[in-house]
This record gives C-alpha cells, sequence and structure tokens, in this order.
C-alpha cells in the first residue's frame, strides 16, 4: 500500500493553525486541484505538468463518476468535480475479481494520480481510488484547494482559481489580515 503525505499534513505537524510557508517541493506530495486546473496545466516535458510555474507530480480531485469503462487491464472512469469537462480517470487492475469493486455512475470519488497526456487527450492515472463517506469531504477539497494553491504560490485568487492582481502583502500565511488596521 502507497503512503501519501498531503500538502496540509506538513502543515499540523508543524503546529497547527498557524502554518508557516515552510512547505518546499519536497514536503508537497499530492496537490489538491480541480480538474480545470489540471486541464488548463501546462505541459514542461513529456510526463511533467504546472500549474502557475509549480512542478506536480500527484494530484488529487474529488467529483461524481458519469461513466466507467472496464477493459482488460483497466477501468476508465469519467470523473466530473463541475469545474470544467469531465476528465477520464485510468486505474490499472490485476485481476477479474477487482473488477467487481468499481464505483458506479453517481458515485462521489476522491481520486490520487499522476496527470499524464496520450494521443492529445489528458487524463489521470488513478493510484488510489475511494468512494466518499462523507459529502462534506467535497466542500474539504475545495477548501484544501484554495489554502494549497494561495500558500503555495503566495498570490490572491478568485472564485475561479484565476490570479487577481491584489498582493498577499500585509497578510501573513492564510492570506488573513495581521491586525484590524489592514481591513
Amino acid at each position: 500500500m502507497c503512503e501519501f503525505v498531503m500538502w496540509n499534513q506538513a502543515c499540523s505537524q508543524s503546529g497547527g493553525v498557524s502554518c508557516k510557508t515552510s512547505i518546499s517541493k519536497a514536503a508537497l506530495q499530492i496537490l489538491p486541484c480541480t480538474v480545470s486546473q489540471l486541464l488548463s496545466a501546462s505541459q514542461v516535458n513529456n510526463d511533467t505538468f504546472a500549474i502557475c510555474d509549480w512542478e506536480f507530480n500527484q494530484v488529487s480531485i474529488v467529483g461524481v463518476i458519469r461513466g466507467f469503462a472496464p477493459v482488460k487491464t483497466s477501468i476508465h472512469y469519467t470523473v466530473d468535480d463541475m469545474t470544467a469537462p469531465p476528465l477520464i480517470v485510468k486505474q490499472w487492475v490485476n485481476d477479474e475479481a477487482h473488477e467487481r469493486e468499481c464505483a458506479s455512475p453517481g458515485t462521489y470519488v476522491k481520486v490520487i494520480g499522476s496527470l499524464r497526456k496520450s494521443s492529445g487527450q489528458r487524463s489521470l492515472l488513478g493510484v488510489h481510488i475511494r468512494c466518499l463517506k462523507d459529502l462534506n469531504e467535497i466542500t474539504s477539497h475545495m477548501l484544501e484547494v484554495v489554502q494549497a494553491h494561495m500558500e503555495l504560490f503566495r498570490r490572491v485568487f478568485d472564485v475561479n482559481m484565476n490570479t487577481t492582481l491584489a498582493p498577499l502583502s500585509g497578510s501573513r500565511a492564510g492570506g488573513h489580515p495581521q491586525n484590524m488596521q489592514d481591513l
């Protein structure tokens, strides 16, 4: 079983709520993203992509399965997080017994994997796919997406994760004003 270190685990290990911006590329192993961000990420080389000049290897997305197609050696899911057209997620399987465990359309899932481009189409190579037990995980994931990108890129984003002109000057980690006069 693979062990993953989420970006926010580095924060909780450093003392909790007031996470300093000491997150390094080494500590960041899984970047919470939206499908829109993955589809608009720039391609650095064959298997490397970047968002805002930040290269990433593993990402996590949360969405609903719109369709799936079991193939001999893999299962192809169509996952929709409603930020862009659905993304194809490919999960390799070893035996036929695993095919019975695949999630059905309408099921909300969290996918951890790496972005790939094949035949001009982007897809996610799913390393770990699990069904959501609580729909609050959708909200939690979106908050992680916003927090991760604000911490890593030190920029202000609008609701669509586009950068705005307002800098984060006068703020501390997390983008909160340092004192009431900053409001």
